[in-house]
């Protein structure tokens, strides 16, 4: 073996791995990168993990050495561990939770010309600008015009929201330079999303003062399906942060979508989520439904609790709330039952890939 086997091999700080159904998602916070690897190589990582390799090494028998230092080199190449003679300079990791100091830390708030009591959803705005709501999401129903959302905007925007993102269910052909404009009047608004678009692309907001480079102002994102307030369960790449290391470890104990998010419809009806029927009795503010217990409760629905979203590897990476969908009672699937049955009967064989090629590394005991 190449390694001195009294060192210690650590993964690295800035690297995660979720454990799926078939596969595991091995993340870089640091690096900003990202793969699958084989379940086999999650489970070889949690034995080595700050253990001497020579600890390890000696459970492996000889005709499967060649492919556990496969393993470490690949580890090791790619800068996801690293080995040290000692281990006390390297203390395991602190996984804290930087919970929001805010009682709401996002809002969804509809807005419809036809349906929507404009003196009532600006109450209720105030309402979350008093509770230090940082973020917010606006969507326009498709009778909403150009006129109509700058003038919803405009108002927004004097109040102290953080970010303020705009969706639009239907552009009317409204040119690009228009959205652009709403971004660069106000401060706040970032992102605008068209619905029902011929295709999803994204449009880059630059400008360029004197004798400058382009500065970034925002983004027009164009998305091909329809706007739905009940989309929760529509998995897509917009509903996937990857490298967000806070969103990450919230999800694994809150719900990503639902911890501390309010959505307000276009009637006036306050909810946990807009894909959820549960409506709240805002007669006293929405300050006494914010605290309240009911409220809450569904807020430590994480995704380990789902039964759709427990063996997925990419569940502390989706902010969709799977709403209305079962809560696992603890029971695995039947068919993840036969495969750990299978492939784990014997307790001291591991199978670990290697590249293409499937090979057996044998711990004896």
């Amino acid at each position: 073996m190449k390694y001195n086997k009294n060192l210690y091999f650590i993964v690295s700080s800035s690297c995660q791995m979720t454990k799926g159904y078939s596969k595991t998602l091995l993340q870089d916070f640091s690096r900003k990168s990202l793969e699958y690897i084989p379940n086999d190589y999650y489970m070889i990582t949690k034995l080595l993990d700050r253990h001497q390799i020579g600890e390890i090494a000696e459970k492996i028998s000889d005709s499967s050495m060649g492919n556990f230092e496969k393993y470490i080199n690949f580890m090791i190449d790619k800068e996801y561990a690293f080995l040290t003679k000692d281990i006390s300079l390297f203390p395991p990791k602190c996984h804290v939770v930087h919970d929001s100091l805010f009682p709401i830390n996002d809002a969804i708030v509809e807005f419809n010309p036809i349906v929507s009591n404009m003196e009532e959803m600006y109450s209720y705005l105030k309402e979350l600008n008093s509770m230090q709501c940082p973020y917010l999401q606006i969507r326009f129903s498709p009778s909403s015009n150009y006129p109509y959302i700058v003038d919803v905007v405009n108002r927004i925007c004097t109040m102290d929201f953080e970010c303020v993102d705009i969706h639009i269910a239907d552009s009317h052909k409204t040119p690009m330079q228009a959205w652009n404009k709403l971004i660069l009047k106000n401060a706040a608004v970032s992102r605008v999303y068209l619905y029902n678009q011929p295709q999803s692309k994204v449009f880059p907001f630059n400008v360029k003062p004197l004798g400058n480079e382009n500065l970034l102002m925002g983004e027009i994102i164009a998305i091909k399906h329809p706007l739905d307030a009940k989309h929760c369960g529509k998995i897509s790449k917009y509903t996937m942060q990857f490298f967000n290391e806070e969103l990450y470890e919230v999800s694994k104990y809150y719900n990503s979508c639902l911890y501390k998010k309010i959505a307000i419809n276009e009637s006036g009806s306050v909810k946990n989520c807009l894909a959820l029927d549960k409506e709240y009795d805002v007669s006293n503010g929405l300050a006494e439904i914010v605290y309240s217990k009911e409220f809450r409760q569904c807020w430590s629905i994480k995704k380990d609790n789902i039964k759709v979203c427990k063996d997925c590897e990419l569940r502390y990476n989706c902010i969709d709330c799977r709403a209305g969908h079962q809560v696992d009672n603890g029971s695995k699937p039947v068919d993840y039952i036969r495969i750990w049955q299978v492939q784990f009967v014997d307790k001291n064989i591991i199978s670990l890939t290697v590249g293409y090629q499937s090979n057996i590394i044998i711990i004896t005991s």
